[in-house]
Order: structure tokens, then C-alpha cells, then sequence
């Protein structure tokens, strides 16, 4: 049974908060990832950074060469092309503006060739943002694989599967019947949720 699986772009395809917090005005503040216990940076007590100049921050970061530099997730790859493999439908769905549709693409299909199927932008933080549920709806998504939980609440009508990736800024959410915290590739397994055919 082919399923329509949502993959988040950022820390789930890239690792781009590594490369982020290498930039000013948060290199000046030593921070490091595990300090990021918020998925809205700005919420953080020790980034010290209003809402408006966080969100000028990720701008600024998709604009620079370091953007370039952020590496792919170790094991994404070889999960994805598992998935892939399987007959799965795979769309990268991602919180970015599409002003950065452009970049987003180039960087993951340098990275994750023939993989996706199409992209989706929220366009988060702008009079265009559109609700994850929505996003979900209109390309009947089966399978979230994400480290946010952000929408959480917007998702409860809908019967949609979660693997949340494990990160410091969603440790408030506990598993659920549909919400799987994962630790590796290998704990991404649809048979969890689904039943498939051998």
C-alpha cells in the first residue's frame, strides 16, 4: 500500500541549525543546539533575540554561503531511498517562505537526488502561512516525519501518524497512538501504523 509520507526539511533532511548558530548575533552568545529547548528560537531565555530580529536571523542565514554548508542528516538518505524504494510518495513539506523555494530545492536534490515527488512551503511567519493540517489535506499526506511538534494542536482533527524526531525543543510532547518519538532510521517504521503488503 503506497502512502503520501510528509519529511520535514530542517534537522530532519539538514543540519541546519548547526550551521545557524555558527552566525551572528547567535555566535556571540555561545550557544549550542542542545540550548535550543524551543522550535520558535526567540522563546529561548538565552538567545535574547525579539521574534522580528530571530525571524531576520534565519533570513539573513538562507541568504549566506554558510547556508551552503549545512550537511545532510547521516542517515536520511538511506531511509528515504528505502521509502522511495517501497513505491512511497514523498514530499518535502517545509516551515520556509517561497522566496527560498529556489535554494531549498537545489540544496536537497543535490543531496537527495530523485527522492521527492514535490515541495511544499508553509510560508511561516507571514500573512501566507498556511496551516500544516491544510497542507496535509490538499496532498492527502498519510505520514509525518518531523522534529516539530509547533502544530500539534492544529493537527489533532486529523488522523495522521508522527515520527518526531527526538531533539531538545520537543521534549514537552509525549507519545501518543499516533505521535512515535524516534531515535534512529531504523525506529521510522510504517508497519507501526499501517499495514503494508509484503
Amino acid at each position: 500500500m503506497p502512502l503520501c509520507i510528509w519529511v520535514d526539511c530542517d534537522e530532519v533532511l539538514s543540519e541546519t541549525l548547526d550551521e545557524l548558530l555558527k552566525l551572528s548575533p547567535l555566535k556571540e552568545k555561545w550557544i549550542k543546539k542542545s540550548d535550543i529547548t524551543s522550535y520558535e528560537i526567540y522563546e529561548v531565555e538565552k538567545v535574547w533575540l525579539t521574534k522580528k530580529e530571530a525571524i531576520q536571523a534565519f533570513y539573513s542565514f538562507f541568504e549566506s554561503p554558510e547556508y551552503r554548508e549545512a550537511q545532510p542528516v547521516s542517515w536520511a538518505y538511506e531511509k528515504l531511498y528505502e521509502l522511495k524504494e517501497a513505491w512511497h510518495k514523498l514530499y518535502v513539506v517545509t516551515a520556509r517562505n517561497k522566496p527560498y523555494e529556489q535554494e531549498t530545492r537545489k540544496r536537497v536534490e543535490t543531496h537527495f537526488p530523485w527522492i521527492f515527488s514535490d515541495y511544499l512551503f508553509m510560508n511561516i511567519h507571514t500573512e501566507n502561512e498556511i496551516p500544516k493540517s491544510q497542507l496535509c489535506k490538499d496532498k492527502w499526506i498519510q505520514v509525518l516525519i518531523d522534529d516539530s511538534a509547533r502544530n500539534i494542536h492544529d493537527m489533532n482533527w486529523v488522523w495522521m501518524p508522527w515520527f518526531l524526531l527526538d531533539k531538545p525543543w520537543n521534549q514537552w510532547v509525549e507519545n501518543t497512538e499516533l505521535l512515535h518519538r524516534v531515535y534512529s532510521r531504523d525506529e521510522i517504521d510504517l508497519s507501526r501504523f499501517f499495514k503494508l503488503d509484503n
